[in-house]
This record gives structure tokens, sequence and C-alpha cells, in this order.
């Protein structure tokens, strides 16, 4: 992911859900 993504995802509040996806 690029870090324009990671940092939406973050935004978003998301990127918890994501980083524990990848896991």
């Amino acid at each position: 992911a690029t870090a324009k993504y990671t940092l939406r995802m973050k935004q978003s509040g998301d990127w918890l859900l994501y980083n524990r996806s990848r896991n």
C-alpha cells in the first residue's frame, strides 16, 4: 500500500481494521 493510501485509512478510522485484517 502507498503512503497516501495508509494515511487515508488512518483518517477514515479503518486503518485498525485493515491492519488487523493483514495479521
